[in-house]
């Protein structure tokens, strides 16, 4: 006779406070890459190429600032995303923020650095 065990798998959970707080880390470095690469003007040639093609017309530092304003405000609609769908997909929204400060704190550190 075969006993029937029901095993019950939980999905690994994000807590709620985590999110916002990788979203505002992910402003804040932002606004540092924004600093150090204002910082750096001169000493360096811009690795990304669309943002000194456009440097090419209006300048350095207000290209910089104008990319890295729809960056921010791209974080802001994410957000806006997460809070509408929270609770269901929380893990995904973490793991990418983890990755995109993980990205953005070396870019910084190597900013800084030069």
């Amino acid at each position: 006779m075969h006993k029937n065990y029901d095993i019950h798998v939980s999905k690994p959970r994000v807590q709620p406070r985590i999110i916002p707080a990788l979203y505002c880390l992910v402003i804040l470095l932002q606004a540092l890459d924004l600093h150090s690469t204002l910082r750096g003007i001169g000493h360096q040639q811009e690795a990304n190429h669309l943002i000194a093609e456009l440097a090419v017309y209006v300048g350095f530092p207000l290209a910089i600032s104008l990319f890295k304003g729809v960056c921010v405000g791209a974080v802001v609609f994410s957000f806006m995303v997460w809070k509408r769908v929270q609770g269901i997909h929380d893990m995904l929204f973490a793991i990418g923020l983890m990755a995109m400060v993980l990205a953005y704190t070396m870019v910084v550190i190597n900013n800084y650095q030069h």
